[in-house]
Parts: C-alpha cells; structure tokens; sequence
C-alpha cells in the first residue's frame, strides 16, 4: 500500500473530531467565525478524535466485538497488507462504515449541546479554550443578551448607514446572515424586509431612530438584500422581543334577565 491511501485512511478517522469541532463552533455567520490557527484546528481535532474512538472502542467491545488494531495501523501507515488482511478488510468494512457514521452523529450531538451547555453557564466567555463565537457573533446572535431576554427575542434588526455614491442613505431590515474575511471582520451583511431611506432626521428614538422626508422611503421588493459592510459607516443594533399577550380577564358569570326565573334542580 502507498502513502495515499494511509493519509485517506487517516482522514476518515479523524472524521468524529471534525464534526464534534463543527457542531461545536457552529454560527450563523457564513464563514468561519473563530481565528484559531491551522495547527490548533488540527490539534485540537486530533485530541477530540482520539478520546471519541477510545470511547467507541469500548462500545464495541461491550457489544462483544473486537476491533482489529493490527489491521487499522496497516492501513493507517499505508503497511503491507497479507492475503489475511484483506480477507478481514472485506469482512469488516461495512461494520466499520456503520460504526464511523454513527460516531460522527454521536460527536456532531456531543458538539452542538457542549456548545449550548458552556453558553448558558457563561464558561464561553470566561476561558478562551471554550470560545464559541467573536464579538460579531455575540452581537449578531444575540448572546450578549441575558438568557430571559434571549428566550424573548424575536429577530434582530439592524439599520446600516451606507455611502450610496456619494449619498448617505440608510438601510434596514432584519438581519438574516453575515459573511466575516479572514481577519475575522464583517464582509458582507444579509437582510430581508430591507427598507430604504433617503433625506433623513435623526429623532434618538429607539423604536424610530429615523424620521425620513415624504416619499423618501423605499421597499425593496427582493428576498434579501446584500450590502457589504466596506460601504457601511454605520450601524445600529436593535433586539426586537415577543410582546407578551395580556392575561384574558375571567369571564364574567352570566344572570338571567330581570324578571325571568330559573331552577336551581
């Protein structure tokens, strides 16, 4: 066997390291939204990846399996293999498919709640081993929120003031998705419901923090609108939350009318 099919081999084990990490950093921002090096990612998926097959190992062995370690480090180091060997890989291959694809859902499920768990503890934002998101994400999902306010929230609308070729005009809408560069800054800004406005009055108000000019404000009519955050020069934020519905008063009970008699059998 060559040194291909061992680096293969290698990748395919290091699969449930890969999806736990994904699970686990996952944000609405389109690209990757943490700036951790190459050699970190790799280290950290390797450890992650280790401790998953160790524990799987163990799985398979309570349910009265016995890996062949033999035949995983031929492979792993691309060694020869005997007419016994192969005869083992064709046994065992499809257990081996089913046992990588579940480990995979299993870390992908560790990942997402780990994720979820250090968030609610607050453990994300105290130790920079456990960092889920950077700061655009913290404001774009809502997370510098406190839990109460984030299980109200509705949507995040944003208001962008952009240079529109030498006119200022401000776009808003609600914010759907983000795109970061590689230095982890905003790129590129999605919107639905995009409204834009033209010959504006700032007012201070939160609700209304733009009081435009008859007919200056304009729908836009598509889906989204992409805006890239070069031409942005501002931006407000503003977390708009469920309005709770007033309790409904008792019903009052009902009388006959006056003069009318009724039987209490």
């Amino acid at each position: 066997m060559n040194f291909a099919v061992g680096a293969l081999f290698i990748v395919l084990l290091l699969l449930p390291g890969i999806a736990l990490r994904y699970a686990y950093i996952r944000s609405n921002s389109i690209r990757r939204s943490l700036n951790f090096s190459l050699l970190s990612e790799a280290i950290i998926m390797l450890i992650t990846s280790l401790l998953l097959h160790s524990a799987g190992m163990a799985v398979v062995r309570l349910l009265g399996s016995d890996p062949n370690l033999r035949l995983i480090y031929l492979l792993s180091t691309g060694g020869d293999l005997q007419a016994a060997d192969y005869a083992n890989f064709e046994a065992g291959y499809h257990g081996f498919v089913v046992y990588l694809l579940l480990l995979c859902a299993a870390a992908a499920t560790i990942g997402y709640y780990l994720q979820q768990w250090v968030i609610r503890t607050g453990y994300e934002k105290d130790h920079k081993a456990l960092q889920v998101f950077n700061d655009w994400d913290r404001y774009f999902n809502g997370y510098v929120l406190t839990n109460e306010q984030r299980q109200r929230l509705h949507f995040i609308r944003v208001d962008l003031l952009v240079d529109g070729g030498g006119k200022l005009v401000v776009y808003t809408g609600a914010l759907d998705a983000y795109t970061l560069n590689g230095e982890q800054n905003i790129d590129q800004l999605f919107i639905s419901s995009a409204i834009r406005r033209d010959n504006l009055k700032i007012t201070g108000s939160r609700d209304h923090p733009w009081q435009p000019s008859p007919h200056t404000t304009y729908e836009m009519k598509g889906d989204y609108l992409v805006i890239p955050f070069s031409q942005v020069k501002n931006l407000n934020i503003v977390y708009v939350y469920f309005t709770e519905e007033p309790a409904a008063p008792p019903p009052s009970p009902s009388f006959p009318p006056t003069g009318q008699s009724f039987d209490l059998d």
